[in-house]
């Protein structure tokens, strides 16, 4: 039974709001036609004589109030107070200018029928006094002055901008206007607001309407998206250039950010590495399977009899095709790109393998159109298949590079890159940034966070393919010119010239310049990994191309582990343990290599304070202060420059007998005299001076960033074999000066540690060398295997079959395969 009640009341209440919906819209259809039955009196109205405009004003004014009042008989008394109604003016300028009304909204709605009908009578009430005064306003015939257009921007979602006689305020396009009064700027102007007058039914009205309107939207749907791929398509620089686009082939799927977890991306590249590897064993099977399908049959293998030439038609030929087109499936992606790079400035070594695919195809269309029975002429499908093959290679060393790469950019442990600080505004304390030849670069060492563009870069073409396409465009020409003198000279069929030019051109597109450029930076990623660092992209050699400089920390010169300290003596009152600890104090805000000496000596003893800092440095000596107590550590020529009574190394008892250097003996001063000496022994590290060697060759000057009081020029010379290395010690003017960090950095070469970096960046060079002996490998093979496909047409009148061709192309892969296993050791 309640639940009977409860259902006739939903159903009351439903019944009620139609009703009220109803009745909002039959008054706001009355509202506005009363509002175009005055305006088109208005315009009638000055159109005729001033007599019969007075005597229209007058009847008007009989009419006017009455009509409106009459819509809601039933309502009650109202109080007005609420409302917010500002004057309400028709002005008749001439023919041209429209008559203009300014309304106020309302700024609080107690009552939706008072409201209306609040608004409507000053309407009325207004619009009959502007009667009243046309015919002396259109005697004068005042200029109206042109008001500017009022914009601001609208937070609220409410319109109370102040706007002049004759207009309304408006909000379009989130921005306020002040707009001459029309039907449907009174809509905008009632209804755009949820606190509006007539807001819901506005809203309902516009819901309603944009469901009547579907194919206005469309077409600006449609002019919308037009105008956004002109912008996309045809973009500008600044200098009016167009910018191409790159196609989607070369713009990476994913991208590393801050936000992505590393264990997502190394599990889309390892599902990458194992479908590379899985698409190239397929291959493989396939690449057998055509070539003992072409084979067999002339050498006396067992094959199925519909396989033999000449007996079956084109059932053998086709058979062949679809064993290709199954490789080229497998394949597509890489293909695609290829052909794409083959007619874009994209230039790749794919567009090898979609030469060979479409010289192939050729070759057997033809034959099965115009020689489906010959015994003399094979497809050579199988030639194809190889560097569809060699093609899979390539991508499985590329996955394999990036998958070994991303395990140190994808590390939680510092990593450290090269920054060129050549080209950016970065103040350097030394002046030798300043004498490095024009162009080049000056890279120095920095901590970084993060590392980005890890996919953009590896997407990118490799500069080593950027004459793919000339040596493609060549081997084309070269095979068309041939194939027309072996017609011209032999006289034979169309067909045959086309076979011949897909033979001779197969043969010439060595597939060797599939794997030139792939295998070569595998084999060097794969070195640079054993150093944990990582090569990034294809343009490391082109980033790394004109350095002149490479600076690096002092710890890499001498390691922490081999500094020693040898002796110490206490010369002032305090305890050796207090100036024990005032040296791990200092030397924890140098660092340098004999900072962890006084660590570990510390290590038990808690240490923290955040006030120390470093008042000056100089190239001998640092002065600090710490907890508002000034001290000085250096060696003797600062401490005599300072004005420090010092003791000589005579002084100083060595107790392992060891020789102590006179520039590694260091004195700690507080105010007043030397409290504390210091012996140290510094050990050179044993790779710094081969690392040095190869710069030198490089022609590159190694510059050593310190704070160490001890490391200089000479020390660093007096412990070096052969002195006259390049090199440079720099002191820095303030702790950060030595170790700088960056939250992010996108660069081709990055490492979890400063010693892998620089061994890695030695490297680079040789992969350079490399790649251009690679570069001529292929011109060579490109042409020897033209001479040997041209003199066999044209001496021999005979097209090379597939076998011989398959064979001059793995001729050429060996030696290109051997200098990229040989030059990384």
């Amino acid at each position: 039974m309640a639940d009977n009640e409860v259902l006739e009341q939903n159903g009351a209440d439903a019944a009620t709001d139609a009703r009220e919906q109803e009745q909002k819209k039959l008054t706001l259809d009355k509202i506005m036609r009363e509002y175009d039955e005055k305006k088109a009196a208005a315009e009638k109205q000055k159109e005729e004589h001033s007599e019969s405009f007075e005597a229209f004003c007058r009847e008007q004014e009989n009419v006017s109030v009455g009509d409106i009042s009459g819509i809601t008989d039933d309502s009650d008394d109202y109080d007005d107070s609420d409302m917010k109604i500002a004057s309400c003016d028709v002005s008749f300028e001439d023919e041209d200018n429209e008559p203009t009304v300014e309304v106020e909204a309302p700024a609080a709605v107690t009552d939706d029928r008072d409201d209306k009908l609040d608004i409507m009578n000053a309407i009325s009430r207004h619009y009959r006094d502007s009667r009243e005064q046309a015919p002396a306003d259109k005697k004068t015939d005042p200029k109206p002055e042109k008001t500017p257009e009022a914009k601001t921007e609208c937070a609220d979602g409410k319109c109370d901008l102040a706007c002049p006689e004759g207009e309304v305020c408006v909000i379009e396009d989130g921005v306020k206007r002040c707009k001459p009064i029309d039907n449907e700027t009174l809509k905008k102007a009632f209804g755009d607001g949820e606190d509006e007058l007539f807001g819901g039914y506005s809203k309902k009205k516009k819901k309603k309407s944009r469901d009547l309107s579907i194919d206005e939207q469309a077409d600006d749907e449609s002019e919308t998206e037009t105008e956004e791929k002109t912008e996309k398509f045809s973009r500008y620089d600044e200098n009016g250039e167009k910018i191409e686009r790159d196609s989607k082939f070369f713009s990476p799927v994913y991208e590393f950010t801050k936000g992505c977890a590393p264990e997502t991306i190394f599990s889309k590249l390892r599902v990458k590495l194992l479908s590379s590897c899985f698409a190239m064993v397929a291959v493989f099977l396939l690449l057998i399977a055509s070539f003992y399908t072409e084979i067999a049959p002339s050498i006396g293998l067992p094959h199925a009899s519909v396989f033999e030439p000449g007996k079956t038609g084109a059932i053998f030929m086709l058979f062949d095709l679809q064993l290709l087109f199954f490789a080229v499936i497998l394949k597509l992606n890489s293909f695609v790109r290829g052909a794409v790079g083959l007619f874009t400035k994209h230039k790749t070594s794919e567009s090898v393998a979609f030469v060979s695919v479409v010289a192939a195809l050729i070759h057997t269309v033809t034959l099965v159109v115009a020689a489906p029975y010959s015994k003399e002429l094979v497809p050579v499908c199988s030639v194809a298949c190889l560097s569809v093959l060699l093609l899979a290679i390539s991508d499985f060393l590329k996955a394999k590079t990036e998958f070994i790469s991303f395990r140190v950019v994808g590390s939680e442990a510092d990593k450290y890159a090269f920054k060129d600080i050549s080209s950016s505004d970065e103040s350097t304390p030394d002046e030798i940034v300043k004498y490095v030849p024009e162009g080049s670069n000056v890279l120095d060492i920095r901590k970084v966070s993060f590392v980005e563009d890890f996919f953009k870069r590896n997407t990118k073409e490799a500069p080593a393919d950027k004459h793919v396409g000339k040596i493609i465009l060549v081997a084309v020409i070269a095979s068309l010119a041939v194939s027309a003198v072996y017609c011209g000279i032999n006289g034979v069929p169309v067909y045959k010239a086309l076979c011949a030019f897909a033979s001779v051109l197969l043969t010439t597109v060595q597939s060797c310049m599939l794997l030139g450029t792939s295998l070569a930076e595998s084999t060097f990623s794969q070195e640079a990994a054993r150093k944990k660092c990582a090569f990034i992209g294809h343009e490391v050699t082109e980033d790394f191309e004109n350095v002149s400089v490479v600076s690096f920390k002092d710890t890499e010169v001498f390691p922490p582990k081999d500094v020693k300290l040898i002796n110490f003596r206490n010369l002032g009152p305090a305890s050796h343990d207090w100036y024990l600890i005032i040296m791990e104090r200092i030397t924890k805000l140098i660092g340098g290599p004999m900072s962890e000496i006084f660590a570990r000596a510390m290590s038990n003893i808690d240490i923290d304070h955040t006030d120390d800092k470093v008042v000056d440095i100089a190239p001998d000596g640092v002065w600090v202060k710490l907890d508002g107590e000034n001290y000085y550590l250096g060696t003797a020529s600062y401490m005599t420059a300072n004005n420090f009574e010092i003791y000589t190394n005579s002084d100083v008892i060595d107790l392992d007998g060891c020789d102590v250097k006179p520039n590694t003996t260091l004195f700690l001063a507080d105010s007043s005299y030397v409290v504390m000496t210091f012996s140290l022994k510094y050990e050179l590290n044993r790779g710094f001076e081969s690392v040095l060697r190869k710069l030198y060759t490089q022609n590159i000057c190694a510059r050593i960033k310190t704070l160490d009081p001890c490391i200089n020029n000479d020390f660093i010379s007096a412990e070096l074999r052969r002195p006259e290395r390049l090199f440079s010690v720099v002191k820095g003017e303030q702790p950060d000066e030595v170790v700088k960090r960056e939250e992010s950095i996108s660069t081709s070469l990055v490492s979890t540690g400063e010693g892998g970096l620089i061994n890695s960046f030695l490297l680079i060079r040789k992969l350079k060398k490399l790649l251009n002996i690679n570069g001529k490998l292929k011109v060579c093979a490109v042409v020897l295997a033209f001479l040997i496909a041209s003199l066999a047409l044209l001496l021999g009148g005979a097209v090379l079959p597939p076998a011989v061709i398959l064979l001059i192309q793995l001729f050429f892969v060996v030696p290109v395969y051997l200098a990229s296993k040989f030059a990384a050791k």
